[in-house]
């Protein structure tokens, strides 16, 4: 009896065992099944979605295949490629610009790039759903711009005819030439100009303000940005924006940082003058108001020439601001004069991170007078016109709280509020700063100093 029971017992362990082998079966079946079906799901969707990128891909290069067609009378343009990156934005590789109606070179650019926030947009734009009205954000990056233009036989005649136009009226400022040529950037050790360039705009329809930003990056020679913010602007539809926009500029902002060029100019074009470079500076910043109303439009007064010296004796960066009030109107310029237009435009000037105070212009063709340059008749009133002047290292103690300037034998130069002679170094306050920074510079690679005075 026991041992049937047993037997029993075994048998159905064994129905139980068998059993849960064929649901263990059955799930593995089932699993494999559904990975299965999953996995061809997302291959099909994989699928639809590169069809559908290729599909958009094709609609937006048919668009610019019919722009590039109604451009072809006057230049000829070739592309590489154009495609969509995973963020959204066009992708154009390998542009290639000629002009047809003038000779000015081959112009390359290795790839546009255009996004904007609307992840969508270009999406819209190849469906032709965006509508005809522009977006609120836009931004286009140029990458590895080449530009034949620069040396092109064109530019080059235009700048030759720039030149002899100028030398009529006015001394060049570099031996017989006042624009430089392509010739003269390869004489300074430039080799073929390739930048980098973007472009971009934001519109807010509830303030209705529109910003606009654009940089440009030259390897060894500089960077430039400039930023402008104008109110009142009601639509960017481009036919209401003709009838109800009634623009007022709220700020614009220029930057300027040297990244060798300014150095370079100024040892080619001395040399050009037979003058080492400080002279060739020191001629250049004292040059009258003809020379300036023909190259800058205004003529500066002494504390901007003052930092113009500066800025080509030790290249850095230039920053100028104007921040004009909404309710000013340009038309109003003219019943005030030249002296007064810094305070109603609100403009500022740094150079070097320094502030250029006060900050004067006119438009005058004459000289303003530096002190120590003008004879006085005797009985005439003599006014001190402050200036940077020269000191020995012996006299600098007398000139503590002075603005200095200490250039080392390396040709740095370092500008602050002195404070005074320590362990051997000349220590600045920094202008911008504050007592936050001191500048340390040691005297014994100071090779000149002077006071402002």
């Amino acid at each position: 009896m026991g041992k049937m029971f047993g037997v029993s017992r075994i048998a159905a362990t064994a129905e139980n065992a068998y059993n849960g082998c064929r649901v263990e079966a059955l799930v593995r079946v089932c699993m494999f099944t559904f990975i299965k079906k999953l996995l061809l799901l997302a291959a099909l969707l994989l699928v639809a979605a590169v069809a559908a990128k290729l599909f958009v891909e094709f609609k937006l290069q048919q668009q610019l295949d019919g722009q590039i067609a109604a451009v072809n009378p006057i230049a000829s343009i070739h592309y590489e490629r154009i495609y969509l990156d995973l963020e959204g934005g066009v992708n154009i590789d390998g542009v290639d610009v000629s002009p047809l109606l003038l000779d000015a070179g081959l112009n390359r650019i290795a790839t546009i790039r255009l996004s904007s926030e609307k992840k969508w947009l270009f999406v819209l734009v190849a469906l032709g759903l965006s509508g005809d009205v522009a977006p609120d954000s836009l931004s286009v990056e140029l990458t590895g711009v080449h530009l034949g233009l620069i040396s092109s036989a064109y530019l080059e005649s235009h700048i030759a005819s720039a030149n002899a136009s100028f030398s009529e009226n006015v001394e060049p400022s570099c031996g017989r030439v006042q624009f430089l040529s392509g010739d003269d950037l390869r004489a300074m050790g430039y080799g073929p100009v390739i930048f980098d360039a973007q472009i971009n705009y934001g519109y807010s329809s509830l303030r209705n303000v529109l910003e606009l930003n654009v940089e440009l990056v030259i390897p060894e020679l500089a960077i430039a940005r400039v930023k402008a913010v104008v109110g009142g602007v009601a639509s960017l539809n481009s036919s209401a924006m003709l009838v109800a926009t009634k623009p007022s500029l709220q700020l614009v902002e220029l930057d300027y940082t040297d990244s060798g060029y300014i150095r370079r100019m100024g040892r080619y074009c001395s040399a050009k003058m037979n003058l080492p470079v400080e002279a060739f500076v020191h001629r250049e910043v004292e040059r009258d108001g003809n020379y300036y109303m023909a190259t800058w439009g205004v003529n500066p007064g002494i504390s901007v020439r003052e930092a113009y010296r500066e800025f080509l004796l030790d290249p850095g960066s230039i920053n100028f601001a104007a921040y004009p009030s909404e309710a000013f109107s340009y038309e109003q310029l003219s019943l005030y004069d030249s002296e007064d237009w810094a305070d109603l435009l609100k403009l500022s000037l740094l150079v070097n991170d320094h502030a250029v105070i006060p900050l004067e212009f006119s438009f005058d063709r004459g000289a303003p007078k530096f002190a120590g340059d003008a004879s006085v008749d005797q009985g005439a009133n003599v006014v001190h016109v402050p200036r940077f002047v020269a000191v020995g290292k012996s006299e600098l103690a007398a000139y503590i709280g002075y603005k200095v300037r200490v250039y080392s034998i390396s040709g740095r130069m370092r500008q602050g509020i002195f404070k005074g002679v320590r362990k051997g170094n000349v220590e600045m306050i920094s202008e911008k700063y504050g007592d936050a920074m001191v500048v340390s510079v040691s005297l014994l690679s100071a090779e000149r100093m002077e006071v402002y005075k």
